[in-house]
Formats: structure tokens, sequence, C-alpha cells
């Protein structure tokens, strides 16, 4: 009798949000030619010039270009070869962050208007 024993692990593209059609305009970017989108995802997971929050490629010219920014800090713009892969996590952060603006601007009220210092969150003061 012959058992086979698989390891499933998931896929390397599953810390990405892909969109079709669109590039994100950075000028913290590098280009590489690579044959899969999977091996793009690696280099942007390897990237060693920057943080990589996000990759283009097109599949056609097997072009991949790792980035600094998503569509979160940069704009985005419509290209109809190419998919912009943004990394999940670097999604979340922008979020995170522009909530931290937001209670902030609030001057210590939650957008519900309840105080956030009742609620054990500090709230830096403006000098």
């Amino acid at each position: 009798m012959v058992v086979v024993v698989a390891a499933v692990f998931g896929d390397v593209l599953d810390n990405y949000a892909k969109t079709e059609g669109a590039w994100i305009l950075s000028l913290r970017r590098r280009a590489y030619a690579i044959g899969s989108v999977q091996e793009c995802a690696t280099k942007c997971d390897t990237e060693e010039n920057f943080v990589c929050k996000s990759f283009m490629y097109i599949e056609k010219d097997e072009e991949c270009w790792t980035a600094a920014d998503n569509s979160k800090t940069e704009q985005v713009i419509r290209r109809a070869s190419a998919a912009l892969y943004e990394n999940k996590g670097s999604i979340l952060a922008g979020v995170r962050e522009r909530n931290r603006y937001r209670i902030q601007r609030n001057e210590g009220q939650d957008e519900d208007g309840s105080d956030l210092s009742e609620m054990g969150v500090q709230i830096p003061t403006q000098a």
C-alpha cells in the first residue's frame, strides 16, 4: 500500500489584491523581466531597494514592475495590458493611517462623536 502525503501551501498571490487594467504612477519602482506573475510576486516580497507595496505585471511582455506605492498613496491609471497587484497588508496599513488622521482631526472624538479618551485612546496634542 502506497500513501501519498501532500502539503498544501498557499499561493504567493494570496497576499495580493488584483486589479485588471490598472497601473500605479510611482517614482519608486523597478522593472524586471520575469516569466510569471508568481515570480513577480516573489520579487516584490524580496525587493531590496524599498518596501514593495505593489507590483504591476504585463503578461504578454513578461514584464514585472515592483513599486513602493499602492492605490492609497499614488494615482492609479488605466493600462489595458497590465494587472496591478497590491499587498493586502499595505492596503490595510493605509486605511489604518487614514483612520488615525480622522481621529486626530476630530480632536479626540470618534466618528460617532464619542470621547476616545474615555476608551483609553491617547490623542497626540498639537503644538
